[in-house]
């Protein structure tokens, strides 16, 4: 089964509530997310390769593609 690992706070709740016989809001969800531990983060933006990167990146390792560890 896929799990979404980027849940919304209200979706977490609302699934909570969908299978639960108690109902929960989202301060109940975002409170017991902190004692948890969990913190939110943004994802890292990475810079999208341009055609010019990935054929320097192709022959960078046509060049090195003998090497080892220990080189």
């Amino acid at each position: 089964a896929v799990r979404d690992r980027r849940p919304t706070l209200p979706h977490i709740a609302a699934d909570f509530n969908d299978e639960a016989s108690r109902s929960v809001s989202v301060q109940t969800v975002q409170r017991t997310v902190i004692n948890m531990g969990s913190q939110s983060r943004r994802p890292t933006r990475l810079p999208l390769l341009t055609a010019r990167h990935k054929a320097l990146l192709f022959s960078w390792d046509r060049q090195h593609h003998h090497w080892t560890v220990d080189d």
